[in-house]
């Protein structure tokens, strides 16, 4: 089946949102690893008994593994029949979503095979590790070109940029305690996706402050939502409180170096700016973490294609992208890194 027959069938089923995700071999399929012959579903009880009452075929597989079937699915209520036994709650927390149909993450289905070790567990394990390698093969292109090593000075304020990432605001806290800033800056709301239970200014702020920047030294703002806003919230809050406040070393993520630099020339060409992120190599950012990385990586083309596009619709001033960094995005696109993608005319 290909990729859109899945989704397709899927979503015939018209099953309830949080009460199923598709797993079994089905998400490498997604990948376009391989080929998957049917589709495997976890889903809830509820969800399970009215497909029996559908008249879902059920069929005994082993002890602990009795799917209801149907056309190409099957279904079930649990997944207790090999020494991994993950749970619907579980799955869904780390699942990848296209077109609105949660697939188990790849990393899930790793652990699945491993568990299983069949023969054709351990051919798919090798294929699953080899589209790994190529996925951070690529995704280091990519890395490589976001950095920009700029040699640091100090500067007014050391601004931290929110996000998930609290290292970012480690980093800050440390430059301001080598003296690279008389103030340090937190900004963030809460953006598209909601990590903390507070703003990311506020959490990056704790993070400083337990990291030797004294509170009077602590200037937050709450309520941006990007990275635009970021930008344009902390200068308009400069202006205002802190005239003095004219150069700035900005902190972010490594693999939004570029794109931050970039946005900050635009919105605020009169001030001053150099860029920095937590000193990590690509392994030691993504921790052998493979739903980590996949993540980052979704995050990394999508701000590696707003580079591109950004600059057109006056957010960014405009860099080159070399034919290699493109290539690589869309080679990763293709692999279905695309939860990002900025649909353009």
């Amino acid at each position: 089946m290909t990729k859109q027959e899945i989704i397709s069938k899927v979503k015939e089923l018209n099953l309830p949102k949080g009460e199923y995700v598709v797993f079994g071999s089905a998400p490498m399929a997604m990948a376009g690893i391989r080929e998957a012959g049917d589709i495997d579903l976890l889903v809830s009880p509820e969800v399970f008994e009215s497909l029996r009452k559908a008249e879902w075929k059920q069929i005994e597989k082993s002890v602990n593994d009795k799917p209801l079937t149907y056309d190409c699915f099957e279904a079930h209520d649990n997944w207790d029949f090999t020494l991994y036994k993950p749970t619907l709650k579980d799955l869904l927390k780390t699942a990848t979503w296209i077109e609105d149909t949660p697939f188990a993450s790849l990393e899930e289905v790793h652990k699945w095979k491993l568990a299983s070790g069949r023969p054709k567990d351990l051919t798919d394990i090798e294929l699953i590790e080899k589209f790994y390698k190529k996925r951070d093969r690529l995704a280091k292109i990519i890395w490589d070109y976001t950095l920009l090593h700029h040699n640091l000075k100090p500067m007014d304020a050391v601004f931290a940029l929110g996000s998930y990432d609290t290292r970012v605001a480690e980093r800050a806290a440390e430059l301001f305690c080598q003296g690279y800033g008389k103030y340090v800056i937190c900004a963030g709301g809460f953006g598209k996706y909601k990590y903390f239970d507070r703003s990311e200014a506020e959490v990056f702020g704790e993070v400083v402050v337990k990291n030797g920047v004294p509170k009077n030294k602590l200037i937050l703002e709450p309520k941006s939502t990007n990275t635009g806003e970021n930008v344009l919230f902390v200068k308009k809050l400069a202006q205002g409180k802190y005239p003095k406040l004219k150069s700035f070393i900005l902190v972010q993520k490594p693999y939004m170096e570029r794109r931050t630099y970039a946005t900050f020339k635009k919105q605020w060409p009169e001030a001053e700016c150099l860029v920095t992120s937590p000193q990590l190599s690509y392994e030691e950012f993504m921790r052998s973490d493979h739903v980590f990385i996949d993540r980052a990586v979704n995050n990394m083309l999508g701000d590696l294609q707003r580079i591109k596009e950004y600059p057109k619709l006056g957010f960014q001033i405009p860099q080159e992208i070399p034919p290699e960094i493109w290539n690589a995005w869309e080679k990763l696109t293709e692999m279905g890194y695309n939860k990002f993608y900025l649909k353009t005319d």
